[in-house]
């Protein structure tokens, strides 16, 4: 109702404000990596050779050119260091972020379906909803599986259960028609306990003989009296 509706904006807006905040971190790891992939082509367009000692007139030179190129090869090394950083830090935050929505839906779809709070009960569910939907309209496990949104899984629950409600239709009717009182010559029946079979009467008569709580009980339940307050 009004309070379902009130709670379920003010957790879109809690989560609008997380999504916000993991994408502008998204966004600073995508342009560092962005900026240091550049930096690392550039680099490669001038690439150095690395300095061969007989090409240098005397050993000074020759060290001067294998520092230099050693710092080139270690500028080079960091640089591609921070792309690996920036492209982990991204699939971090996004992995997060997914994780975040599975687990906030999750809880929402347990607030409308209690057996999704529970591992077992929720496979359990699961495999009903495959018997009630699985011909009729080709739904999988992997369907099950993949779906997160809890508006859909609250749609595929209600109609499972509609479903599953019309299914057992003509088992309820029978089940009435077995226990319903019958008219003989223009009197009726009394009415029939569908556990144990006796006539309503019986008990009355039970009641009658042992005045215990037990068979007052027997003979209200028998008779449809309570049918009302249960």
């Amino acid at each position: 109702g009004d309070i379902q509706t009130a709670v379920i904006k003010a957790e879109e807006e809690a989560y609008e404000k997380q999504n916000q905040v993991t994408q502008a971190l998204n966004a600073t790891f995508l342009q560092i990596q962005q900026q240091a992939q550049l930096t690392l082509e550039m680099l490669n367009a001038y690439t150095p050779y690395e300095p061969d000692p007989r090409s240098y007139p005397n050993t000074e030179s020759y060290y001067q050119a294998k520092l230099d190129y050693d710092a080139w090869v270690g500028h080079y090394n960091k640089v591609a260091a921070t792309v690996r950083q920036a492209q982990a830090g991204q699939n971090v935050t996004l992995s997060h972020q997914d994780k975040d929505f599975l687990r906030r839906e999750e809880e929402r779809t347990a607030r409308f379906i209690p057996e999704w709070k529970e591992g077992k009960a929720r496979e359990a569910l699961k495999g009903e909803m495959l018997e009630t939907l699985g011909k009729r309209y080709g739904v999988t496990k992997a369907d099950l599986d993949d779906i997160a949104d809890h508006k859909a899984l609250r749609i595929i629950y209600d109609l499972h259960k509609s479903l599953k409600t019309t299914k057992a239709a003509p088992e309820v009717r029978k089940s009435i028609q077995e226990t319903k009182p019958r008219i003989v010559n223009n009197r009726a029946t009394p009415s029939r306990d569908k556990g144990s079979g006796k006539f309503v009467s019986e008990a009355r008569k039970e009641l009658k003989e042992t005045g215990s709580e037990d068979a007052f009980a027997r003979m209200l339940m028998r008779s449809g009296a309570l049918k009302d307050l249960l």
